[in-house]
């Protein structure tokens, strides 16, 4: 297993968390609140969290929806940079 190299600088990443559960919802979703907590604790961010039921559609309509948001962000925040740069 490769070991972390120190050396480089941490870069935290955003993680989306979805939980796919015909029986658990976010008041109950305990595996969905251990990975949240696993994550922040190593210094990453929590981009988005839902339960979905466990219906192949639903699921990939959510996941779908997050590659397009986070894209169109992307996309805002390079237009941005781009003419800020060209000032």
């Amino acid at each position: 297993m490769p070991k972390i190299d120190e050396s480089r600088p941490f870069i935290p990443v955003r993680i989306a968390v979805l939980t796919v559960s015909d029986t658990r919802g976010p008041a109950d979703d305990r595996s969905g609140d251990a990975l949240v907590q696993m994550l922040e604790s190593a210094g990453h961010l929590l981009a988005a969290r839902t339960v979905v039921k466990d219906d192949v559609p639903e699921i990939r309509a959510k996941v779908q929806g997050w590659i397009a948001a986070f894209f169109d962000a992307h996309h805002v925040e390079r237009a941005f940079v781009k003419r800020e740069r060209k000032r």
